[in-house]
């Protein structure tokens, strides 16, 4: 994009940048110009890359290496060439291109006027040596140059044709002067300088230009190195991972599609030995496509469900994946609804963002769908979410598409128990007893098992960060209250609805131990 826009003749006269004035000039038009010459050294490297796999038989790899007719790599010699002719030294040194003898017809005859002016200063200047008799310099510089120094013994036969411009004093003096051949010399040099100066720029946007004439050609290169990119990254990652990796079998969309994953590990966690694998079945061997996942804080719910998408996602793109075993029918979308945050630019809450992303997905989600829910309702009331969560669910049950839905909520756990259509599971855990609850450790053991988690098991990890005792301990006061006080309302609805006289003397034996305040 960059060097399309550098080759604009539209963008170079009529953009605000031509008309800025650059106190770095060189170091801007030099990083323009480095920016090109890096770009064909890159081709320069691919079309050798190419000859790594002249012999190769795969037809993929044949179809984005070889030139066409056989592939689709564009043959480059030509461009390539052309952009060999440029002074690479030159134009990293001093940030400007100058064409070769023969490249431009403007540059070679302002080259040609610029050195008849030498010429004619060299002879001008023989003539005055020999006029004075003496050695006769031009001194000054840009324009005040050409002024003719003569030593000051010599200068007897200045007539009214020269001009005094200064003298030096000293053990040498001399006098200088200008006369109306230097003045014109000067001028026409300044003219021609000026000209070469605008060829050369003008030259250098042409260049990017002329590398745009080959737009697609570059394209299709790209293109084709990106896709070998790609597969040498995929053939690199199978055989330098450290555990298990496997060729998944895809089957194609069925009525009853299904994901079996064994052995699986997170593609971007390679190197760690005390990783643990985990199984995943959804829709396979009696297990419902649907699963809710409990399980503590900090327990691995979420690298689960990530996991479980990354090796769907490269599995059907043909790339080995880190698990012992993988089978699946064709998913048509992954939809995800992760992590938490606003938008404050649109002026969307946390919970909008949220709410939004999960409507999205019961637009589009098909029975060949995966969706992927973490905690969907947190952003607002625990009644308001734990309400609309239930909800949610209920609506991907119709879906029937695979689920792996996280969750805090209890209550909705209770409220899908029992299903068949429903898998329970949770992130397997050990408690570490202690003399006081509040002393116990919850050791977290990362595995995937059937069943629900009756806790999450929050004030562990406000425990592990860091969080000052004090307000930990009035806060397993206020949960115990709450919890009681839950259970009380359940007690009470038992007494209200039960016809069963045991069932109305247990719920009374169990009022009489709970401490409502």
């Amino acid at each position: 994009m960059k060097i399309h826009t550098f080759g604009n003749k539209q963008f170079a006269e009529e953009h605000p940048d031509s008309r800025a004035v650059l106190y770095e000039s060189k170091t801007y038009f030099k990083r323009k110009i480095m920016v090109l010459l890096n770009t064909v050294k890159g081709f320069e490297t691919a079309t050798e890359v190419t000859e790594l796999f002249k012999e190769c038989e795969s037809f993929l790899l044949r179809k984005i290496t070889h030139n066409k007719p056989e592939g689709l790599f564009c043959d480059l010699t030509e461009p390539l060439q052309y952009f060999q002719t440029i002074d690479q030294k030159e134009a990293e040194t001093h940030g400007k291109i100058i064409p070769q003898v023969g490249i431009d017809a403007d540059y070679d005859k302002v080259e040609e006027v610029i050195q008849e002016i030498n010429c004619e200063l060299s002879t001008y200047l023989t003539q005055q040596s020999e006029y004075f008799k003496c050695q006769v310099k031009y001194f000054g510089s840009d324009k005040k140059r050409f002024q003719l120094e003569v030593p000051a013994n010599k200068c007897h036969k200045v007539n009214s044709e020269y001009i005094m411009e200064g003298t030096k004093k000293g053990s040498n003096p001399v006098n200088r002067y200008t006369t109306e051949k230097t003045k014109d010399l000067l001028a026409r040099m300044i003219k021609a300088e000026n000209t070469k100066a605008d060829i050369i720029e003008d030259f250098s946007r042409r260049i990017f230009e002329k590398f745009n004439c080959w737009y697609e050609e570059w394209d299709q290169v790209v293109r084709c190195l990106a896709i070998l990119d790609v597969l040498c990254s995929l053939a690199k990652y199978a055989r330098t991972y450290s555990h298990d990796v496997c060729l998944p079998t895809i089957l194609p969309f069925t009525d009853e599609p299904f994901i079996k994953i064994e052995g699986g590990r997170h593609p971007c966690i390679p190197n760690i030995d005390d990783y643990v694998p985990n199984d995943t079945k959804l829709g396979i061997d009696g297990k419902p496509a649907v699963l809710i996942l409990t399980g503590p804080n900090m327990g691995g719910k979420s690298t689960l469900m990530r996991q479980v998408a990354l090796i769907i996602a490269m599995a059907q793109i043909g790339s080995y994946v880190p698990a012992s075993s993988c089978e699946m029918t064709l998913i048509d979308r992954i939809f995800t609804r992760l992590g938490a945050q606003d938008d404050i630019v649109s002026g969307q809450s946390t919970f909008f963002v949220e709410v939004s992303e999960a409507s999205t997905i019961l637009q589009h989600a098909t029975k060949q769908s995966f969706v992927l829910l973490d905690e969907l309702g947190r952003g607002t009331s625990t009644h308001d979410g734990n309400a609309i969560a239930t909800a949610y669910m209920k609506k991907l049950l119709a879906i029937n598409c695979r689920v792996i839905y996280s969750t805090h909520y209890h209550t909705l756990v209770e409220h899908y128990s029992g299903r068949t259509d429903i898998q329970l599971g949770h992130m397997a855990y050990f408690i570490q007893d202690g003399e006081k609850s509040e002393e116990q450790a919850v050791i977290f053991l990362y595995k995937l098992e059937s069943g629900a988690c009756s806790n999450s098991y929050g004030f562990n990890v406000a425990t592990l960060a860091g969080l000052p005792n004090n307000i930990i301990q009035a806060a397993l006061k206020i949960a115990a209250k709450l919890e009681a006080a839950s259970v009380y309302r359940q007690l009470y609805i038992q007494l209200l609805v039960s016809k069963n006289p045991c069932l109305i003397r247990e719920s009374i034996r169990s009022l009489k131990h709970i401490n409502i305040i």
